[in-house]
C-alpha cells in the first residue's frame, strides 16, 4: 500500500487511489491534543466511562477463553482480575 504518516500504511483503493481524507486526519489530529484531558476535555465522559468498558472486555474475554485455553489453565499472557 501507500505509506501515510509515520510511515504507516495507508488503505488504497483496487484503482490505486489513496482512500486517506485529509480532512478526517485533521480532525483527529486536533482532538488528539484533548484525548488525556480526563476532568474537563471533550472526551471525559469516555474516560469516567472507563471502568465500565475494561469490565466488560474483561468479561467477554473471561467467557471466551474459560471453555478453551483460559479454562485449561493456559492463559496465553492474558491476566484475567
Amino acid at each position: 500500500g501507500v505509506r501515510g504518516r509515520r510511515g504507516m500504511a495507508a488503505s488504497t483503493s483496487t484503482a490505486g487511489v489513496d482512500t486517506i481524507d485529509p480532512r478526517e486526519v485533521a480532525t483527529f489530529e486536533a482532538d488528539a491534543a484533548f484525548w488525556w484531558d480526563e476532568e474537563v476535555g471533550p472526551f471525559a465522559p469516555l474516560h469516567t466511562m472507563n471502568p465500565v468498558r475494561c469490565g466488560f472486555v474483561r468479561d467477554v474475554l473471561v467467557r471466551h477463553f474459560d471453555t478453551t485455553a483460559a479454562g485449561a489453565g493456559y492463559r496465553g499472557g492474558v491476566a484475567f482480575s
